[in-house]
């Protein structure tokens, strides 16, 4: 048996985010028809619980070609998108949800602010996760790396 770390502690985090969306919204029909949109989306797990089980209609975006391509093989029902979050917002459409986790605190913090202006621009409504920090300043953002090793699967 191969222990993954990593992935066993994104499935615990993502689970643990599903949990707090469902104690917040009635899943079972609130998603239905909606179209959600799902920014630095990697494997396309998130977006893909919102097509599938939720009922909406989902567009993954991430930075690396590899994993849009995984989307695009695992979960053919989401359309997908390369966007990189250094870049301006260039997205016409308007979505009903869109999904920001585990994206905010690998920004810095004024890049942060202007990605997240441009996105709730685009939304009746947006799903965000970050980190949590005590600080007495107001504009601190605490930043986290990225692990060092991963599978793209």
């Amino acid at each position: 048996m191969t222990l993954d770390l990593f992935y066993d502690t994104m499935e615990r985090w993502r689970n643990d985010r599903f949990a707090v969306i469902e104690q917040h919204y009635d899943v079972s029909t609130y998603f239905q028809g909606k179209t959600v949109l799902e920014v630095a989306a990697a494997w396309g797990h998130i977006g893909s619980r919102f097509a599938n089980q939720y009922g909406a209609t989902v567009t993954c975006t991430d930075y690396y070609d590899k994993w849009i391509q995984t989307i695009n093989t695992r979960y053919p029902n989401i359309r997908t998108r390369i966007q990189d979050l250094n870049k301006p917002w260039d997205f016409d459409e308007f979505f009903d949800v869109i999904i920001h986790m585990g994206v905010i605190y690998h920004q810095p913090p004024d890049l942060a602010e202007i990605r997240l202006r441009e996105a709730i621009a685009h939304c009746s409504e947006m799903i965000i996760e970050t980190l949590a920090e005590i600080s007495d300043d107001p504009a601190y953002i605490a930043r986290a790396e990225p692990p060092r090793e991963f599978t793209w699967e």
